[in-house]
């Protein structure tokens, strides 16, 4: 590891790499996949920002599949993401909607 990395360790001792995790909401498996597939690329705080923004649009906390399917792409397209995220995003959306894929399946699969 780089020199400065662990110095920052040392200035740092009660450090926790893992403390953003406690700033998330309580979520489902589509909110924890919204969560992943905004979130990639993004920082933390950009992710949280995208997402009320999305939570904004459809007054509710975290879209379940079918109201995201409501919502026009271009207006989620507004919300800040992109164009391949929102593909990706209808998609999982539709397949669990559809029971394409089984949430029951894919929330007992690890990490």
């Amino acid at each position: 590891m780089p020199t400065r990395y662990w110095r920052g360790i040392d200035v740092r001792p009660d450090f926790d790499p893992r403390a953003w995790l406690a700033e998330l909401q309580s979520m489902d498996l589509f909110g924890a996949l919204l969560f992943q597939v905004t979130g990639q690329q993004l920082s933390f705080a950009a992710t949280r920002r995208t997402l009320a923004r999305i939570e904004d649009l459809l007054g509710v906390r975290l879209p379940a599949p079918d109201e995201l399917l409501d919502v026009e792409p271009a207006t989620l397209r507004g919300a800040g993401l992109s164009w391949r995220k929102i593909t990706t995003l209808r998609d999982l959306a539709e397949r669990l909607a559809d029971g394409r894929l089984d949430p029951d399946r894919l929330s007992g699969l690890p990490e």
